[in-house]
């Protein structure tokens, strides 16, 4: 059963590497542990690796995932397979749709890469944001060819979404030592991107293998890889953000603010 978010439980360390243009997001599952992982702008490494245990390997999955009219479909419990663990954390994949849940052994919390079904399953949100919400990328995109580039927004499901062809897919997913790894295929925009998941001592890891990707008439200007990890929303939770930019800002929690631009 999905805890929720819990305060102060998660550690989230990102890194932007401006030449390779991604996000790697390295999670800490208790906030009394760092992590030193080195990156650089074509590789990104850990200094080791642990070893998997769980159900074995499978491949060449479509997505599962889905959102119309506002309304999104979640993977359900079912779907998920164990692949790796360690003395803390328990992780699971689906191989269908590339998400991933996080157990933490130690006090029974469970953190998930897309948000709680329960928030989201009927909410209000347009077609577009729901699949924004449920896919496990978002990434920006510019035709240099263009006279007059400009930059583009989409989503790993909105692509799934808008091919008849049915070749927009989860591809070459296998368990690896510590979790697993695909690849996000994308022929409608000539993009192929490999991701790695994995579990080490406490913190679980989310890569982009720089080496991997490949552009072709679009090139990328960003990704973020699980967005939405763990998100939930303030409904019904009095409280506020902070920002903390100059002065620092709160904002307060507030349902159905509408359309509000992406704080930079």
């Amino acid at each position: 059963m999905r805890k929720g978010v819990q305060k102060g439980a998660v550690l989230t360390a990102v890194t932007l590497l401006i030449g390779s243009c991604f996000f790697v997001n390295s999670v800490a599952a208790d906030t009394n542990t760092t992590t030193g992982n080195s990156t650089n702008s074509t590789t990104n490494s850990t200094t080791s690796t642990p070893a998997a245990s769980g159900n074995s390997a499978s491949t060449g999955a479509s997505s599962g995932a889905s959102a119309a009219g506002g309304k999104v479909t979640f993977p359900g419990d079912s779907d998920f397979q164990v692949v790796a663990q360690t003395p803390t954390l328990i992780l699971k994949a689906d191989p269908k749709t590339g998400h991933f849940i996080l157990d933490d052994k130690r006090n029974g919390n469970e953190y998930s890469s897309y948000p709680d079904p329960a928030q989201y399953g009927n909410g209000p949100d347009s077609a577009s944001a729901a699949q924004r919400i449920v896919s496990p990328l978002r990434f920006g995109y510019i035709d240099l060819t263009n006279k007059k580039p400009q930059a583009n927004e989409s989503s790993f499901l909105e692509e799934v979404n808008s091919d008849s062809s049915k070749q927009t897919k989860i591809a070459d997913w296998k368990q690896i030592d510590g979790g697993f790894q695909f690849t996000f295929q994308m022929p409608a925009k000539q993009l192929t991107i490999p991701v790695q998941v994995r579990i080490q001592d406490d913190y679980l890891e989310t890569k982009v293998i720089d080496a991997g990707i490949k552009e072709n008439k679009y090139s990328l200007v960003w990704l973020m890889l699980y967005p939405a990890f763990s998100a939930d929303k303030s409904t019904g939770q009095d409280g506020y953000l902070f920002i903390p930019d100059g002065s620092g800002t709160m904002i307060n929690f507030q349902p159905n603010r509408g359309q509000v631009s992406n704080y930079q």
